[in-house]
């Protein structure tokens, strides 16, 4: 529980940033309507799912007016806070939850009377009920009553006047525990939505059009160690793991780097695979290579890595693995990190990371 609440805080402070000052925020209200079901990727899902998905959303956003570069680079994007509760099919089996989150909304054609946008959210989640051999054997899904939260969408806005804006989009949504607790197969959602966003504001917003700084390609080296719990069986105990990153990315372009590295991890868990002898140090060490990139959002970097294992004495795992992160680069250097380490999408464990660049 305290890992899920620092992961929380990891998500939200970065904004804290570049917010204008209060009597300047041009803040926009949006309340949001769900409609849609759990897309069953496990047959026994089949025998929990009685109803579909409904569920709603109110937000709260500040549409960004080109104060900063960043701005400007993003189409002038919104970005802010909002609250969901729904009922995903079967409350007495899975609860209705409820999240708390962040959201980073980016124009991707905007236009007079029609724009076209997609949105990224990523919060906590409660109000499950988790999976218990006695009380809910059906749901096999989740074990945890708290979990992380995650959708991403693409809408159609309708302008129908100056403060006002209908929406319609489809939307896809996650939620998991990163193995913190077992079971862990997560629920994935697929929903039409639609909403109203409302401009609060005493006079219009002035978008600022200055000319985008130069960009100037650069190196960046960087060590991140990490460290994380996972667990391997629903009874079973959790277990230690720990990775050392050393990487190397080029930026590009304004937002975007790419780059490669090498991953030495140190797992406990797979002192399970030998169960007649005592494994030695080097018996539950792998490595990995992998190549990356990192999208920018001001000092937010949202990083993808895909790697190979080069060495590993067992081979109950799969050859490759992916990261998915986000990080926070401080001008000193310091990069916080949290992310997850998966095996052709089913999760490994969640890394908690503190780096540094140079």
């Amino acid at each position: 529980m305290r890992d899920l609440r620092i992961f929380l805080l990891l998500i939200l402070i970065p904004f804290q940033e570049t917010l204008p000052q209060p009597s300047r925020l041009p803040l926009v209200a949006e309340p949001v309507f769900h409609y849609g079901s759990i897309v069953p990727h496990h047959d026994f899902m089949h025998e929990f799912i009685e109803g579909p998905l409904v569920a709603g959303e109110l937000k709260l956003g500040v549409q960004t007016t080109g104060k900063h570069a960043w701005e400007r680079l993003y189409g002038y994007p919104r970005y802010g806070m909002g609250m969901y509760y729904g009922n995903i099919g079967n409350p007495e089996v899975l609860g209705n939850p409820f999240a708390l989150y962040s959201f980073f909304d980016v124009p991707l054609i905007r236009g007079r009377h029609l724009s076209f946008h997609t949105q990224m959210s990523l919060g906590m989640a409660a109000g499950f009920h988790p999976y218990h051999p006695a009380y809910n054997p059906l749901n096999l899904a989740i074990g945890s009553r708290v979990n992380v939260f995650f959708y991403y969408n693409f809408y159609v806005g309708i302008t129908l006047s100056d403060r006002l804006r209908w929406v319609h989009g489809a939307n896809f949504t996650h939620f998991s525990n990163g193995v913190l607790t077992l079971p862990n197969t997560g629920f994935y959602l697929l929903d039409y939505y639609t909403s109203l966003q409302y401009t609060l504001y005493s006079e219009p917003p002035s978008f600022k059009k200055d000319p985008l700084p130069p960009f100037h390609p650069s190196h960046e080296f960087y060590l991140m160690p990490v460290a994380g719990l996972k667990k391997t069986q629903i009874e079973g105990r959790s277990w230690f793991a720990s990775t050392l990153t050393l990487g190397y990315y080029y930026q590009i372009g304004p937002i975007n780097k790419v780059g490669m590295g090498v991953d030495f991890f140190y797992d406990t868990s797979l002192q399970e695979s030998f169960s007649e002898t005592e494994p030695d140090f080097s018996d539950i060490l792998r490595a990995g290579i992998f190549a990356g990139h990192e999208l920018l959002i001001d000092r937010i970097g949202l990083v993808v890595n895909q790697g190979v294992y080069w060495y590993r004495k067992t081979r109950f795992y799969q050859q490759f693995y992916s990261r998915l992160a986000i990080r926070y680069h401080f001008p000193s250097g310091l990069i916080p990190s949290v992310a997850i380490k998966s095996h052709w999408g089913k999760a490994d464990y969640i890394e908690w990371g503190l780096g540094y660049s140079f």
